[in-house]
């Protein structure tokens, strides 16, 4: 049941994200999204602009100025987005632009549709990840801990979500490359063996990695 349950999410929250304007949630870079302009980040692909895709303004041929009007305009727009009655134009507020008050109103949306693009943006900051690693608020609050397990950074709250009682959530935790040496091999042991086949195969690239080096 839980098999089938984890198959519907993963299916609705494909189409959901792929609403997202700016970035695919991909971190092993499998899927290339059609069209042109996508890069690849640590966490999947995007379109966006922002410090980590090395551009700058005398790439486009616009003058700092320019750039930081265009800036202001995208974060206006955003916040408007925010406060929209549309599930669809709240989860556009989501990208490398978003502001702090604007990431705390959508982790609190009524709407798990938003909540779940906050948990896989890898925009997300830490403190809002770590707020949603507490998100029971509906059926589909585990699917939301799984992916905050997946990509949140701070050891305490990887270590929380690596007991979840939700096996899916657990197994987020496995696949984080930040999760310590002692918590992947305590979650190699788990029950499920899908989450303790993801935690092996975390621990084993990284011995590949150390390897290799």
């Amino acid at each position: 049941m839980n098999s089938t349950r984890n198959k519907g999410l993963k299916k609705l929250a494909s189409t959901i994200l792929a609403a997202e304007p700016d970035y695919i949630y991909d971190p092993e870079h499998r899927n290339r999204p059609k069209g042109g302009g996508w890069r690849k980040t640590d966490k999947g692909w995007s379109k966006a602009d922002s410090p980590e895709s090395g551009s700058d303004s005398s790439d486009s041929g616009n003058t700092p100025e320019m750039n930081e009007g265009i800036k202001n305009m995208e974060i206006a727009r955003i916040r408007k987005l925010s406060k929209s009655e549309d599930v669809v134009e709240r989860q556009q507020a989501i990208s490398s632009l978003t502001p702090q008050d604007v990431w705390e109103k959508l982790v609190d949306d009524e709407d798990w549709q938003v909540r779940l693009g906050v948990a896989t943006s890898p925009y997300a900051p830490e403190n809002v990840l770590q707020k949603l690693s507490n998100d029971h608020t509906s059926m589909y609050g585990a699917f939301i801990r799984h992916y905050v397990a997946r990509q949140c950074k701070d050891p305490e709250t990887i270590e929380k979500l690596s007991k979840d009682t939700d096996f899916f959530v657990r197994e987020g935790a496995a696949m984080n490359p930040n999760a310590p040496d002692e918590i992947l091999r305590t979650l190699a042991e788990d029950t499920i063996p899908r989450t303790s086949e993801a935690a092996l195969k975390n621990l084993n690239s990284r011995k590949s990695t150390s390897d290799s080096k």
